[in-house]
């Protein structure tokens, strides 16, 4: 959290810093939030950021950058240019460039030169900027002159080391820079030696668009190129320039002087909005103060969007953590208890200065002198200031306050050394009845062997401001916040249980009656299911028997105590020889039976152990219907009684029944019987069914005649005759023996013939 600050004057809006290149945005430590709610405003400072289709130029503070690093251009060839590719866009009379082009000479173009292999030094036909007549434009001069960087024998250079161009990038975004540097050079021609060495830098800043040109030093030579220079910035078409006061191209001199050129476009790029806790604050777009009242820490985050000149927005944010001041005083006020009897009203000291002061502690105690407190009977007046509680001891006053009880109190406290707040707590008045009431358990005593636990099965104390106390105080386990008992973790003895309760400066001291707990060793009484029998749930079908169920008791216990929920289905009985109990029968009602079962004559009887017996319907037998094959299919076959929600199981396996009951899947000439499953019964199996195969159609008759004669009546016969099959005429009355032969016929009268299998 940043420091908050008591007084403090602000200068709301932008961040106005003659000499800032880099963007950023500040929150000024506000004035203190005294109380949870209390309003305060927040305000940002940010750099503003213009658009570069105009430039100022500025003075700076002589500050370059490091002269040394990064891409040292070769110097064995002078006038000569390096490409760069820029980590960040910058943007120059109004268009964005990612590439920039050094010169040897003292300048960067963000246009590619017409010859990448030559850098042209000669100024002596070129006018002063801004203009269309000089070899570069959309450039930056900082200074462009003609030097020599080629190393001895060939040029004069004797440390390229340090005698270099170079060109680096630093810095994080949204803040990076793009650094330029002309270290130490000598001018071209062997004349121009006695000039010393020339040494200048260009840097170029993301965001903001600035340009900075450094000189250490400047010194002109007229015995070359006529001792020009300049130190500028140029458009790509000449028609907008600037030159750095008395620094346009020229034969001048200059030494540790620094030159800005900042965008002034008249247009701002900046727009400022605000967070809470990570998420936009409706309106705030726009403001520079905005009013926050929080109840607890809350973060408030200031964030300026700049629109680049490619509509790219790079942001910057501050972030200030505000809340409530925590109380100045050592300790918060308590609530005063009294107990009283008879009615109202009692007597109550309100003088809390002390305590909260941590006057009794004279090491940590805080000087009173510094703070100013007050008591008041409403949070309005405490705000007001005026009417307060006045000190003194008389009926009505500080020390003998009159109430009833069920009043809240209000405290002023104003801070004259931290921070000036005045801060407001409250504590009620309460008035209660004398300790009263007891404790009680049930069940003592309680076995070591026992890991269940227990809570005083009554309590009627009040109030419940105490603990629970033992004698002797150790060997039996007990919350004494709760009273809750672990028989199973605690020492065997006898143990005297109270709740006390601490007297106070207004109510006495108070002890319940003791209780008496008893934790004995058990382990001489013992209860287990027999495992050589049934277990002790089952689920079972009505007409079933279980399997027996079957306990022993040992040690001390004397017999059963053996209960059934609803009751012991009909058809089970429970036999009981010495120490075992046997649950055993063929149930004869369906249902859910759970049973719990403890031993008798123990000190602590074991149980109950429990189980249950769960008694489902047997499925109906299925009922099995067969419709015989006849000569167009084979037989069909149907559960009659079928059940939706029961499996039926069919042996062999293969065949399956749809919704209405109709079998499919069976083998025809197979025979089949099935059972129906509920999941926990089956039924019995229905009985043996085969579908026939379809059967085959007989041959139609063929009757061939032998025609009347004198001596007889026509005769016909079935010459494809079978004697599997019955041949039926229409009308009735013929018949065919075994050769085929038909007998019967009235003369004169038309038959037809058809052959039945049945």
């Amino acid at each position: 959290m940043k420091k908050i600050l008591l007084f403090a004057v602000f200068l709301v809006g932008f961040l106005n810093e003659t000499f800032a290149q880099e963007v950023s945005v500040d929150i000024q430590d506000p004035l203190p939030v005294c109380n949870s709610g209390d309003c305060v405003d927040l305000n940002a400072t940010f750099t503003p950021v213009e658009t570069t289709t105009n430039y100022r130029i500025e003075s700076i503070p002589f500050a370059p950058a490091g002269l040394l690093g990064g891409t040292v251009m070769d110097a064995n060839q002078d006038d000569s240019w390096a490409e760069h590719n820029l980590a960040f866009r910058f943007c120059f009379y109004g268009q964005y460039y990612d590439r920039v082009w050094v010169g040897t000479n003292g300048l960067i173009t963000f246009t590619q030169p017409p010859n990448i292999n030559y850098c042209d030094w000669d100024l002596r036909s070129s006018s002063p900027i801004p203009t269309t007549n000089i070899p570069y434009r959309n450039a930056i001069y900082g200074v462009y002159q003609d030097t020599n960087i080629r190393p001895a024998p060939l040029g004069p250079v004797t440390n390229p080391s340090v005698q270099n161009v170079n060109f680096y990038e630093e810095g994080d975004a949204p803040n990076r820079k793009f650094v330029v540097n002309f270290n130490e050079l000598p001018l071209y021609l062997g004349a121009c030696t006695s000039s010393g060495m020339q040494t200048t830098q260009i840097v170029i800043y993301e965001t903001s668009n600035i340009i900075d040109v450094n000189v250490i030093r400047r010194q002109s030579c007229s015995s070359w190129n006529n001792g020009l220079g300049v130190l500028g910035i140029l458009n790509a078409s000449g028609s907008q320039g600037m030159a750095a006061p008395g620094r346009n191209l020229g034969t001048w001199n200059a030494t540790t002087e620094a030159w800005r050129f900042v965008p002034d476009g008249n247009v701002n790029t900046a727009q400022i909005s605000w967070l809470e806790n990570g998420n936009p604050i409706a309106g705030s777009t726009g403001l520079t103060t905005i009013t926050v009242c929080p109840t607890v820490d809350t973060d408030y985050t200031a964030v300026v969007s700049y629109t680049q000149c490619d509509t790219t927005i790079r942001t910057v944010s501050d972030t200030i953590t505000v809340g409530p001041e925590p109380f100045v005083l050592f300790n918060e006020p308590e609530d005063i208890v009294i107990c009283a009897t008879g009615t109202g009203p009692f007597s109550f000291d309100l003088d809390q200065d002390a305590f909260m002061l941590n006057l009794a502690d004279p090491p940590n105690a805080q000087d009173p002198n510094d703070y100013f407190i007050t008591y008041h009977t409403s949070y309005a007046d405490a705000v007001a200031g005026f009417p307060f509680i006045q000190p003194g001891t008389n009926p009505g006053e500080l020390s003998n306050y009159l109430s009833n009880g069920g009043e809240t109190i209000w405290v002023a406290v104003q801070d004259f050394w931290t921070n000036g707040c005045i801060q407001y707590r409250s504590f009620d008045l309460v008035v209660q009845a004398d300790p009263s009431g007891d404790i009680g358990y049930t069940g003592s005593p309680y076995c070591t062997s026992d890991t269940n636990t227990y809570l005083p099965s009554t309590n009627t104390v009040a109030p419940l401001t105490g603990n629970f106390v033992v004698t002797p105080s150790t060997g039996l386990s007990i919350d004494t916040t709760t009273g809750e008992i672990t028989p199973a973790t605690s020492a065997v003895g006898t143990y005297s249980v109270v709740y006390h309760i601490d007297a106070t400066s207004t109510c006495p001291a108070y002890d319940t009656t003791p209780v008496e707990i008893i934790i004995q060793d058990c382990s001489s009484c013992s209860l287990a299911l027999d495992t050589n029998f049934g277990p002790a749930s089952q689920t079972i079908c009505l007409g079933n028997s279980i399997a027996d169920i079957v306990y022993n008791y040992g040690g001390d216990a004397t017999s059963f105590d053996l209960q059934f929920t609803p009751n012991l289905p009909a058809g089970l009985s429970v036999n009981i020889v010495g120490s075992q109990l046997t649950i055993t029968g063929t149930p004869t009602e369906t249902g859910t039976f759970n049973y719990g079962i403890s031993t008798l004559g123990c000190i602590s009887n074991i149980g109950p152990l429990t189980g249950s017996i769960i008694i489902n319907n047997m499925p109906a037998v299925p009922l099995i219907n067969t419709i015989a094959a006849t000569c167009t299919s084979d037989g069909v076959s149907t559960i009659t009684n079928y059940t939706s929600g029961l499996t039926y199981v069919f042996t062999p396996s293969g065949p399956s029944v749809d919704a209405t009951g109709l079998i499919s899947g069976m083998t025809p000439g197979t025979s089949y019987t099935v059972v129906a499953d509920n999941g926990s019964c089956s039924s019995s199996s229905s009985v043996s069914f085969t579908n026939d195969a379809m059967l085959t159609t007989p041959a139609v008759p063929t009757v061939s005649s032998v025609a009347a004669d004198c001596s007889s009546d026509e005769i016909s016969s079935i010459s494809n005759y079978d004697g599997s099959v019955t041949y039926v005429f229409t009308p009735s009355g013929p018949s065919v023996d075994a050769t085929g032969l038909i007998s019967g016929m009235t003369p004169g009268t038309s038959y037809t013939v058809v052959a039945d299998n049945g």
